[in-house]
């Protein structure tokens, strides 16, 4: 939510009020990333940074560029 611009007055939104949100409004969870036989799979930032070889720091670099 907060990659989407949302704020809740003047703050970000933390993973605890995510998980709030959810259980509050009886939401569904999103459903596990990178976890299926597709072609195409999805993966974490932790998983794309083991498959890259590289740490946080560069892989935010690379979402900025």
């Amino acid at each position: 939510m907060n990659e989407k611009g949302f704020k809740r007055g003047t703050q970000t939104f933390s993973p605890h009020d995510i998980n709030d949100l959810i259980s509050r409004y009886d939401l569904p969870k999103r459903p596990e990333i990178g976890r299926s036989d597709e072609t195409e799979k999805w993966l974490t930032a932790k998983g794309k940074m083991e498959e890259l070889g590289i740490g946080k720091n560069k892989l935010r670099r690379m979402r900025i560029e």
